[in-house]
């Protein structure tokens, strides 16, 4: 919540009988400020539960460049890559060497976060099996086992070389990579909830799984 405080030199903002709004944008304490007379309030920006409101002061004698400021702080401070809720999640996954399993059988990321997940099949793998990933829908995990796992697709080489379905249940997914190669997909957060992962590579779907666990 917005916290008062009282006016004077020590603020660059406050001039007598004015008061002055600080908005806090971090929790180690950093902020903004603006000083409220008419009160319109402007929308900088939203970053997950980051936010900020400008109240900017309009009056008679309140200079324009005074505003200017206000805007091009906010601006500086939206850019730099420091607010909290503003950092990428960077994920890395690798598949196992010997059985068929991703290291990583759950990781958390916050909804409207940016995401990065990077998946490896390692050079020296032991079981030589190509693999991938694909993000699929909550709730979905077992139509897409059985969806991947069906045996008519055993006869079409188009799907023995990039098993990939074509449905809705998927949100992303990389190519199937094969020992030694890797790769990295990007994409925001969506709602709140539990997202599985799998491989689809024959016979791989029903062990070789995880979850992205999504929280506001």
């Amino acid at each position: 919540m917005p916290e008062r405080v009282q006016t004077g030199a020590e603020n660059p903002l406050a001039t007598p009988g004015r008061s002055v709004t600080l908005t806090t944008l971090f929790r180690g304490g950093n902020a903004i400020q603006s000083a409220p007379i008419q009160r319109k309030v402007y929308d900088a920006a939203v970053f997950g539960e980051s936010s900020i409101s400008l109240t900017i002061i309009h009056s008679p004698t309140y200079e324009m460049k005074r505003t200017t400021a206000i805007l091009a702080l906010a601006a500086s401070l939206l850019t730099s890559g420091n607010l909290l809720h503003a950092e990428d999640a960077e994920i890395t996954i690798h598949a196992d060497k010997i059985q068929l399993a991703y290291d990583t059988k759950e990781f958390t990321v916050k909804t409207g976060q940016k995401v990065k997940v990077t998946f490896i099949n390692p050079a020296d793998s032991q079981n030589l099996q190509p693999h991938n990933f694909i993000l699929a829908k909550p709730g979905k995990l077992n139509a897409m086992i059985a969806l991947v796992s069906d045996p008519s697709k055993l006869a079409d080489p188009n799907w023995i070389a990039n098993p990939i379905p074509e449905t809705d249940d998927m949100l992303y997914h990389t190519k199937l990579l094969k020992p030694g190669e890797q790769e990295t997909i990007e994409f925001t957060a969506p709602a709140p909830g539990d997202y599985p992962y799998l491989c689809s590579y024959i016979g791989h779907a029903a062990i070789m799984n995880g979850v992205m666990k999504v929280t506001e």
